[in-house]
């Protein structure tokens, strides 16, 4: 009779035969096949909230509903009622509206007086700059579409601006340390 330990030998051997015989794996991880990236939208800055304005349902957003959505936007996000956002107020505002609290357009970029605190003024000018960019002017408003992009990746990007050398590329070449003067 042949003892359990003799048994437990026997199998582990085994699996150690097996897991040394198995081809190695060398290399970057293969990618899946058929796997197409291209296509991917991502949300432009302040979209979610411009989304939320969409009064009629219709999936656009025209001049009326923004203004309409701004007013009731700034007056839920100033918290207590003083006519001016606090940072606090704004980045607790922006967690739900924009979707994180570091979302763009940012704090400093609508501060634009630099005293610390978001006026209704600053609000407007900076949210409908966003939504002139993205289209309100046209006759029909701000589709949901306009308010996507498509996503590109670093490597796309780079190789992009290698197709277009206008792009403010400069000379890369390096000069020499005096200045080019000998």
């Amino acid at each position: 009779m042949i003892k359990a330990r003799t048994i437990a030998t026997i199998v582990f051997g085994a699996f150690l035969v097996a897991a040394c015989s198995s081809p190695a794996r060398r290399g970057p991880p293969q990618q899946r096949p058929n796997m197409d990236r291209s296509g991917a939208q991502v949300l432009l800055p302040a979209s979610l909230l411009f989304a939320s304005f969409d009064a009629d349902g219709n999936y656009k957003i025209n001049n009326e509903e923004v203004d309409a959505g701004l007013l009731n936007a700034f007056d839920q996000a100033d918290a207590d009622g003083s006519g001016k956002l606090s940072l606090f107020e704004y980045r607790n505002w922006a967690a739900q509206a924009l979707g994180a609290t570091n979302a763009l357009p940012g704090w400093i970029g609508i501060d634009l007086d630099g005293d610390h605190s978001i006026s209704e003024s600053e609000y407007r000018q900076a949210f409908l700059g966003l939504a002139s960019n993205y289209g309100l002017a046209d006759p029909d408003g701000i589709s949901f579409a306009k308010l996507t992009r498509n996503m590109v990746s670093a490597r796309q990007r780079a190789e992009q601006n290698e197709r277009r050398p206008d792009k403010g590329r400069q000379d890369r070449r390096r000069r020499p340390r005096d200045g080019g003067k000998r």
